[in-house]
């Protein structure tokens, strides 16, 4: 074989990995574009998840739901001291500020009955 001969299957060589190299640069690319896509569409998805819970939850509770809850906490509280020792109006006191709290920290509002 002569020179010119190795030269230019050398040269067909360089442009076959050429093409290759170049079609996996393609390929990659394509891939992040579409890994992103799919990134962003899962994030919107999500954001439109947050927004329908939060449309669920309910932004005021009625006085009587507020006095149940009211109640449930002074019982527990009751309940943690063992029911001795103890006035029921301060067990209420301290049910209602439990609940106002986490009803302040929720942006949640008592409208009458």
């Amino acid at each position: 074989m002569s020179s010119k001969q190795d030269e230019s299957k050398l040269r067909a060589s360089k442009k076959k990995v050429a093409k290759k190299t170049a079609a996996k640069k393609k390929v990659a690319a394509s891939t992040t574009v579409a890994t992103k896509k799919v990134v962003s569409k899962k994030a919107t998805v999500a954001k439109k998840a947050v927004k329908k819970v939060a449309a669920q939850q309910p932004k005021s509770i009625t006085y009587s739901e507020y006095r149940e809850r009211v109640a449930m906490a002074a019982y527990y509280i009751a309940e943690r001291r063992p029911f001795d020792s103890g006035l029921p109006e301060e067990d209420w006191a301290l049910g209602e500020a439990e609940v106002q709290a986490a009803l302040h920290a929720d942006g949640v509002i008592v409208v009458p009955d």
